[in-house]
């Protein structure tokens, strides 16, 4: 599965995990993007470059109150992280949160701890 593919599969499971109430996620994006057109066209600014795919808040397993924060950078069978991606990885991991590389569907099933259900 290319990446494009995977991300688009992941989108959709992340999103059905919200609508049950088990998650909260954000599909980032880095760069500049241009909005609208002609004299309404405006720039805005993306996160910046090496940003992870996803941020997750997700309920800690634990029987406290608190949240657990998943940054998931995905990729392809073949795929690697760029200098950059590494950095953030970095950062990620020195403030606590956790940080997976996610090369396939039933990886972030495992990661999330998802209960796939027979309907």
């Amino acid at each position: 599965m290319n990446e494009g593919d995977l991300k688009r599969c992941i989108d959709d499971l992340l999103q059905i995990e919200q609508n049950r109430g088990n998650l909260i996620y954000l599909r980032l994006n880095s760069g500049n993007f241009l909005v609208g057109a002609g004299e309404t066209c405006r720039r805005v600014k993306g996160c910046p470059a090496g940003t992870s795919d996803f941020e997750i808040v997700k309920k800690r397993r634990e029987r406290y109150r608190g949240c657990e924060v998943i940054f998931l950078e995905l990729k392809s069978s073949k795929g690697k992280q760029s200098p950059e991606q590494v950095s953030f990885q970095k950062l990620v991991e020195e403030q606590g949160a956790r940080y997976e590389v996610v090369r396939s569907v039933e990886e972030i099933i495992a990661i999330l701890g998802i209960q796939l259900q027979d309907n």
